[in-house]
């Protein structure tokens, strides 16, 4: 059913019975002044896919969002996550205070604990999680520990 009222919003797109703009510019309201229940429904469908697309572009908007900011001191972030999964892109084999690692979305964090370890990742993913009154560990599969880091950059 879905493609004949498709179809028939094409068609009368096409002779100029659907309002361009009704489709163009998810102008929902200019549906309504069509009389042809066919081409009011064609139209007002066309409007609601406009509508869905333009919210998953929100969602996945506000998702990058909220990865980018994960770790920036509390006064810059809006929405929390517990935590985010990362991927290692610097040479890495353990940690120790001080030393600092890269992400691959580009964001630096620091070694800010008072113990040091060796470890060899097999392919470099992690999760750093937020911890109490702002802090952050990075936990590491198959490794016990979860130094504790600060986002630098």
């Amino acid at each position: 059913m879905k493609f004949a009222y498709s179809g028939l919003f094409a068609v009368l797109l096409s002779v100029g019975l659907v309002p361009a703009h009704a489709a163009a510019s998810g102008g929902i309201a200019s549906c309504l002044e069509l009389a042809d229940r066919d081409a009011r429904l064609a139209c007002f469908e066309a409007g609601a896919r406009e509508l869905k697309g333009e919210e998953e572009r929100k969602r996945t908007a506000e998702a990058e969002r909220k990865t980018k900011e994960f770790g920036l001191p509390s006064p810059v972030v809006r929405e929390t996550l517990s935590s985010v999964k990362v991927r290692i892109v610097s040479e890495f084999d353990g940690w120790r205070p001080g030393a600092t690692f890269k992400l691959d979305n580009g964001q630096v964090w620091e070694f800010i604990g008072n113990d040091s370890g060796t470890v060899t990742l097999t392919n470099n993913e992690a999760v750093i999680e937020r911890g109490m009154l702002g802090s952050f560990f990075l936990r590491m599969e198959g490794v016990r520990s979860t130094p504790k880091v600060r986002r630098i950059r």
